[in-house]
């Protein structure tokens, strides 16, 4: 390493990049070689045993950041909003309730055996579910109004109409159905509280029996994009289906609807960035080279590049989200560089080692740098995000390897390119740029820097709108509107969550929200949905066992009810089951954690314990006053309202604002990069490039009224990647600067071809980056042409 290395370095003062990159005397060459072939191995590898695993994710969550810094908090978000996820309400609508009612049971029928998603328990079903929870622990338990009745001091009155309520109840016809039979239950006492639970977990139904509704539950909110856009296409046939065979109308509510809509918005963007800048990319080498060989590179190290970048994202995370490919897509305009360089300069100079040497320490550089800035986006809190910065930094490095290893082997016969037009082209650039003197473009560049850094401080239109992530159809959102007006279903977004060391503390927590709820003239009770309301706490439970016994006294309810229905045995002879129930029942309790369990598939899961702290769920239903609700808890202890929109805004804002400050720090890591390397303070003006481009793309978005989100921040990390690349060749390659220049402007085509694209995606946040980098880029090769100039000045 010595003789290698520092030996030359000290003595004849060789820049040691060029010596770790030349073709002859690098002994890295070797490893170099070695590496690149167990890439390829281990892409085989993925390729043979995990193709089939291999999936592509759609999941809307992998966009939003963990806002909720609290563990416990965090868990019980993550464990609430995946329930409600998986949500499927579809609302029939039309003329004729006859129509309604028949188009809603072809429907059930039809997409309940459907796979991956199944219809909610019906009434019947969940009255099983309530009977078989609350008949073990029937006597701890007793509605409100129950409760003030046997609360009553006058009990002789008390008896006598409870009695009478169930001796009415037993002959009239309108009254509650039965659930338990008359000797398990004679005073229909147990079965009003059973009737009670009905009710609560009912959804609210509108009263128009021309509109009916159904709920339908996703078995998996992970489905891979195939199976995802099958399952789609087969609700929305049978919809069709219905509509045109009962004349109704059917409205769709759920994040499977919105999640399917961005990943078939997803795909086609992937089809048209990669198609386009393909053909575009493929016929221009063909143009300008007139051989094949220098397009075929190109296109293996984009394609080695991409599959390893696949490969190692499936390996890490076990899915490749949609987005990542999306963003993935725009590798096409980075790793087509390396070729691009390498073709030109071994097509127009013999193969000099020092030539050789300098182009491949560019080419590591160039490489550095762009590393520097995809690495960057890795520090967002967004789960997408990080998979970019892996799929990115590993699909260039495969593409770098692509080109050094098998560089020399297609470049063996290659020809000059031709150059008429793009000589034209560059010459007239250069004449112009030349008309400006140097203190005008000093001038020029100072003052876009400042006005640059007072937008930023101070003016600068920003939005942080999680929304941005998607842009979803206005008639899904009218249908998703409609549907929570009908429906009343429960808000996805917003929720109650309540702490407590056990189940009194919840208990009493939530009962205090309750007689806030009744003083509000904005809110009501039946607008939230929670266990604990269902479930007392032990110390009540007991209470209430022992209100009950009234019942059973020699002078109670059951005794009265007896005489009426001129029962000559006693009620303990009569009723014998009855009265060893109840006092088997003793000392018993039904818990919360019980409850939940019981009632799992009825409702998603309201109650949660997470490291031996209890958490319970107030759920939302879609109406209410939000506004009010958030003023009323605000001061309430151990209970947190939470808004996942307005959370996630808050911190887009401080992930937009930290990038910011990331990007100045990729600034200061390239600045010693280039400091290491050149070993002079002059070598820092090579920064003006990307700093140029930046500061114009902030002054152009500030003057036409854009405003910038992260997605904006992040893509000014690639412009400064991409302009590195140029003032590095431009500095590297100024023996041949010519050569340097056609390459840098044809590679400066090929990439605004691939970043350009984006621009026009349907998807709010790729089409901000997609801008970014399209204004950007070419504000680089502009940049990087007057770098060019001006080193030439003060060289000579």
């Amino acid at each position: 390493t010595l003789n290698f290395y520092v030996k030359p370095c000290l003595t004849q003062k060789i820049p040691l990049l060029v010596l770790m990159t030349n073709h002859k005397t690098n002994p890295f060459k070797g490893l170099i070689n070695v590496t690149f072939v167990i890439f390829l191995a281990f892409i085989a590898y993925i390729a043979i045993t995990k193709f089939d695993d291999l999936s592509i994710d759609t999941s809307l969550s992998d966009l939003a950041p963990q806002f909720a810094q609290n563990p416990e908090t965090r868990a019980a978000v993550d464990h609430i909003s995946t329930a409600l996820e998986k949500r499927i309400v579809l609302l029939v609508e039309g003329n004729h309730k006859d129509n309604v009612i028949t188009a809603i049971t072809r429907l059930s029928e039809q997409i309940d055996s459907l796979e991956n998603i199944s219809k909610t328990p019906n009434t019947d079903k969940i009255l099983e579910k309530i009977i078989a929870l609350i008949e073990p622990f029937r006597f701890q338990l007793l509605t409100e109004k129950q409760k003030i009745i046997l609360s009553q001091s006058d009990q002789t009155a008390t008896q006598l109409f409870v009695s009478e309520q169930a001796y009415q109840e037993l002959f009239q016809l309108s009254a509650n159905p039965r659930l338990i039979d008359f000797q398990t239950d004679p005073l229909g006492w147990h079965n009003q509280l059973i009737l009670s639970y009905l009710t609560d977990l009912s959804s609210a139904q509108n009263s128009d029996e021309k509109k009916q509704f159904i709920i339908f539950k996703l078995n998996s909110n992970e489905l891979a994009l195939g199976a995802q856009q099958i399952l789609h296409e087969k609700i929305q046939q049978r919809i069709m289906a219905v509509e045109q065979d009962f004349n109704v109308k059917v409205s769709r509510s759920g994040v499977f609807f919105f999640a399917t809509e961005a990943a078939s918005d997803s795909k086609k963007d992937i089809s048209l960035i990669t198609s386009v800048s393909m053909v575009f990319v493929f016929s221009l080498l063909l143009l300008v080279f007139r051989n094949i060989s220098p397009v075929i590179l190109p296109f293996v190290s984009i394609a080695l590049g991409v599959a390893f970048a696949i490969a190692v994202t499936q390996v890490l995370f076990g899915a490749i989200h949609i987005l990542t490919i999306v963003f993935g897509a725009s590798l096409i305009g980075v790793v087509i560089d390396y070729s691009l360089h390498y073709f030109y300069h071994k097509s127009h100079v013999d193969n000099a080692d020092t030539h050789h040497s300098r182009l491949l320490g560019a080419l590591f550089l160039s490489l550095c740098t762009s590393l520097v800035g995809y690495t960057a986006l890795s520090f967002s809190s967004l789960i997408t995000l990080q998979k970019v910065a892996i799929f990115s930094c590993c699909g260039l490095l495969m593409a770098w390897l692509t080109v050094v290893c098998l560089g020399d082997l297609m470049t063996k016969n290659i020809k000059a390119p031709r150059e008429s037009l793009l000589e034209k082209l560059v010459l007239k650039l250069r004449q112009t740029l030349r008309l400006f003197p140097q203190r005008i473009i000093i001038a020029l560049f100072l003052w876009m820097i400042i006005a640059a850094g007072l937008i930023l401080s101070i003016a600068a239109p920003v939005s942080d709108d999680p929304r941005l992530f998607f842009n979803a159809s206005p008639n899904l959102l009218a249908q998703e509107r409609k549907v929570g007006l009908t429906v009343n279903d429960f808000e996805p977004g917003r929720y109650l969550l309540v702490k407590g060391s056990e189940n009194r503390s919840l208990q009493k927590t939530i009962s205090l929200f309750r007689s806030k709820i009744a003083k509000s003239s904005h809110l009501e009770q039946i607008q939230f949905v929670n266990l604990v309301d269902w479930v007392p706490d032990q110390k009540q439970q007991q209470e209430n066992y022992a209100l009950q016994e009234k019942l059973f006294s020699e002078n109670g309810a059951l005794r009265l009810l007896n005489n009426k229905l001129g029962i000559t045995n006693s009620p303990q002879d009569n009723f014998q089951k009855l009265y060893e129930d109840y006092l088997n029942a003793k000392g018993k309790h039904l818990d919360i954690a019980t409850t939940a369990q019981a009632l799992a598939e009825v409702l998603p899961p309201l109650w949660l314990e997470y490291k031996h702290q209890e958490l319970a769920f107030i759920l939302i239903r879609k109406g209410t006053d939000f506004q009010a609700l958030e003023e009323l808890t605000s001061s309430l202890k151990n209970i947190e309202y939470i808004n996942t929109l307005s959370a996630t805004t808050e911190v887009l804002s401080e992930q937009r604002y930290s990038a910011s400050w990331l990007l100045f720090i990729a600034y200061f890591l390239i600045s010693l990069l280039l400091l290491c390397r050149f070993k002079k303070i002059a070598a820092l003006w090579m920064l003006a490039v990307p700093i140029f481009s930046s500061s114009l793309i902030v002054i152009i978005f500030f003057i036409t009224g854009n405003t910038l989100n992260l997605f904006h921040i992040m893509a000014l990390f690639l412009v400064l990647g991409l302009g590195m690349d140029y003032s590095i060749f431009v500095k590297e390659m100024r023996d041949k600067l010519s050569i340097t220049h056609h390459s840098i402007f044809l590679s400066a085509i090929t990439s605004l071809l691939s970043f350009g694209l984006l621009a026009v995606s349907s998807i709010p946040v790729v089409s901000a980056f997609g801008l970014t980098l399209l204004i950007g880029n070419l504000s680089n090769l502009f940049a990087s042409f007057i770098f060019s100039e001006q080193l030439s000045r003060y060289e000579q």
